[in-house]
């Protein structure tokens, strides 16, 4: 084999590499929402926005990866005992420590009348350890767990969330 010829094919080994190595290097990140509270309402719907994982190799500033940037609105009393998909992407293999949703709107439905509800805080971070691995799937479930009681008592959105691997 000639020079240009191996020159040729170690260029195509490299450019292949770089190509395929992004995928290569990520898992795959699936988070189901649930709710394991009942209560004094008929309805709770939350609708969230924006989400992100932080890798927990980088400071709390840095390190937030985009896991979805669409609007999804779940029913928290419908979700008793059940899951729904909030949101699936690939992300960078590597150890992760948290994640951080956008909370657009909350309402409930109470004694047959709608109330939009305060929000505490336009967004949440929920602590959670889990890894993602070369080429596999990670499950995590998020559970609202709202706290009735208190969302039927002050119109405030009351949710102390919990997360963990499936």
């Amino acid at each position: 084999m000639n020079g240009k010829k191996a020159a040729a094919l170690l260029m195509l080994g490299i450019t292949l590499f770089l190509l395929l190595y992004p995928s290569l290097a990520s898992g795959s990140l699936l988070i189901k929402v649930t709710n394991s509270s009942k209560g004094g309402v008929q309805q709770l719907h939350i609708k969230c926005g924006k989400a992100w994982a932080h890798n927990a190799e980088e400071s709390d500033q840095a390190g937030w990866f985009l896991v979805t940037n669409e609007t999804k609105t779940f029913e928290l009393v419908d979700l008793s005992g059940k899951m729904e998909v909030f949101a699936q992407v690939r992300l960078p293999i590597g150890k992760y420590n948290a994640l951080r949703l956008s909370i657009l709107d909350a309402t409930a439905l109470i004694n047959n009348t709608e109330t939009k509800l305060k929000l505490p805080s336009k967004e949440l971070v929920v602590q959670v350890s889990f890894n993602i691995g070369f080429g596999k799937e990670t499950v995590l479930s998020l559970d609202f767990n709202p706290d009735y009681d208190k969302i039927v008592k002050t119109r405030n959105l009351s949710i102390n969330p919990k997360a963990s691997t499936a």
